[in-house]
């Protein structure tokens, strides 16, 4: 987010200084960001955890660290609806309230694998799953369509220490896929095409009518869908493109909310290590569902796997490099600010500066604020982060509307073994490197994220200045 500061006037006299501050926000890795869009680096469940009644909460993998924004759960409809009406949300009870404790923010996933009963139930349209060696509706099964949409409901009004789940503030993201497919859009073990009742009208009923249940019920949290590209026999448009722009259409964030797109595939690899190029997955083509919709809505990934200890035979995608040469590919190529990653990353402590850099680079400074030092120089002032990198512009020429100078980068860091603990709403004392720099006749030194406006100005000067302070783009 680049947070631009205009100085409409200073005016320097021998008693006074008069300063009007404003700013505006725009988004640091792209232009102008026009929609709100989920952000930060979540940690990924899995199936340990405490054992309640049986099931795994699976909240082994809650992180603390300060560069986490959140958790991943991925919780199966089976497990909240055991038999057709009976709801059991222990699951989401214990993780939120967990993760209420620890100031971090759910993403909730369900797993859509339809519970054994729902294709058991007469009159429902059924395909054999040999993955999950069971009978699954169709995704255009009137009876399955109907069941999401109760499910949902009774999900979104269920209150957790009287607040319901749709209102509550710790559930941030949701993703609730395309039930009787594979975690979305996409082809499980039978493909699409080939299901019964199959049709192009078929298929993209049963995705808006999905995500129309997920919106509604959940009106105010960021809604993700997985797409792949997925094809039938009707070459162009494709099917993917098809789905793709009925989505968009409908969920536009003008009459209905944005629906951000969604893939698990995020993968790096490199020849050797720090050696370029690295080659980033998924490919653009391979990935243009997400690609081409960037300026309509946000993309979020799922790594693929990890890059520490890769699993699923997947050492070859993400061999010799590491989260961040992945989250670096997604930024430039996808515009994403929203990653889930792998606890065996987020525990390495080799990896732990970057991951800091990054939570630095995704919420970049929201507060900027002007005031006197003690030396009686101007102070710009601005909440910052380990690793965080800023920039500032300043122009004498306020109504070309541009800047005139540009600094230099300025790198902030903590000493060797002083890991200082810095929120978003300012920062601490704890000893950082500094910068300084000089633009015109303006001294600026940096230390933890402050500026200060050297004080040789001359009493007599007037001046317009147009600052901005920015996210550096890596």
């Amino acid at each position: 987010m680049r947070l631009r500061l205009r100085l409409l006037l200073v005016k320097l006299s021998l008693l006074r200084l008069v300063a009007l501050v404003w700013w505006c926000s725009s988004l640091w890795l792209h232009a102008a960001d026009s929609f709100a869009r989920p952000r930060g680096i979540y940690a990924i469940d899995s199936s340990a955890g405490q054992i309640t009644n049986g099931v795994s909460m699976r909240d082994a993998n809650i992180r603390t660290n300060d560069f986490v924004s959140g958790y991943v759960l991925r919780a199966g409809w089976s497990v909240l609806e055991t038999n057709q009406d009976q709801f059991d949300f222990t699951i989401i009870d214990w993780n939120i309230r967990k993760l209420a404790a620890l100031n971090k923010k759910l993403s909730l996933e369900i797993i859509n694998v339809d519970p054994p009963w729902l294709a058991q139930t007469p009159g429902v349209t059924t395909w054999f799953d040999p993955d999950q060696n069971q009978l699954r509706a169709v995704p255009w099964d009137a009876f399955l369509l109907a069941r999401v949409e109760i499910l949902l409901n009774a999900l979104a009004e269920h209150q957790i220490d009287g607040v319901k789940l749709k209102d509550h503030p710790v559930l941030e993201v949701v993703n609730f896929g395309m039930a009787g497919a594979l975690l979305g859009v996409r082809d499980p073990a039978v493909k699409l095409r080939d299901m019964t009742n199959y049709s192009r009208a078929n298929l993209t009923n049963a995705v808006l009518r999905n995500l129309r249940a997920t919106v509604t019920n959940f009106p105010t949290k960021f809604v993700n869908l997985g797409i792949w590209p997925v094809v039938d026999y009707q070459a162009t448009p494709a099917l993917w493109e098809v789905t793709r722009q009925a989505v968009l259409a409908e969920f536009n964030g003008v009459t209905e909310p944005r629906v951000g797109f969604w893939m698990e595939n995020l993968a790096a690899s490199r020849t050797a290590p720090e050696v370029d190029p690295v080659t980033g997955q998924p490919t653009t083509t391979f990935g243009a569902p997400l690609y081409l919709s960037q300026t309509n809505t946000w993309v979020g990934f799922q790594a693929l796997t990890s890059w520490l200890h890769p699993f699923n035979g997947f050492d070859a995608q993400v061999t010799n490099a590491t989260p961040f040469d992945g989250m670096q590919y997604a930024s430039d190529t996808y515009g994403t600010t929203y990653f889930e990653i792998y606890d065996a990353d987020i525990d390495n402590l080799g990896y732990r500066a970057d991951f800091e850099k990054w939570r630095a680079r995704l919420f970049p400074p929201d507060q900027i604020s002007i005031a006197r030092g003690n030396s009686g120089a101007i102070q710009l002032q601005w909440p910052s982060w380990p690793g965080g990198v800023y920039q500032v512009e300043t122009s004498t020429n306020l109504a070309a509307g541009r800047p005139t100078a540009l600094s230099s980068w300025l790198r902030t860091r903590s000493r060797l073994g002083h890991n200082p603990r810095h929120r978003p709403r300012g920062f601490t004392g704890c000893a950082l490197c500094h910068s300084r720099f000089r633009i015109g006749s303006l001294n600026f030194l940096t230390e933890h994220g402050k500026g200060n406006v050297g004080a040789k100005l001359k009493a007599e000067a007037v001046a317009e200045i147009l600052a901005s302070i920015k996210e550096r783009r890596a």
